[in-house]
């Protein structure tokens, strides 16, 4: 199915795909299938990712704009994508 991908997105991330609101770089945490090997990190830099922090099967990074979001969501071993947001005051 050509959206199957989408479903790798959280809600705020389809809404504002479909809204044309992401902004650039676009801020993510993505959750892999398992920790990422060297092959599959380098996967996720052609596809337009930069990983920062990689703990586990849980990354953040940066993503330069919506056609590399859909090229990260594609890969087979990307399990979620969760686009940033600020932390609530207490």
């Amino acid at each position: 199915m050509a959206d199957e991908w989408r479903k790798k997105l959280d809600a705020q991330g389809r809404y504002q795909l479909a809204e044309g609101a992401l902004r650039d770089p676009i801020e993510v945490l993505i959750r892999t299938e398992a920790p990422l090997t060297a092959n599959q990190r380098q996967e996720l830099i052609e596809a337009g990712c930069a990983p920062l922090t990689v703990v586990g099967n849980v990354l953040t990074g940066t993503i330069t704009d919506p056609a590399h979001l859909e090229r990260t969501a594609r890969l087979p071993f990307v399990r979620r994508i969760e686009l940033s947001r600020p932390m609530q005051q207490e």
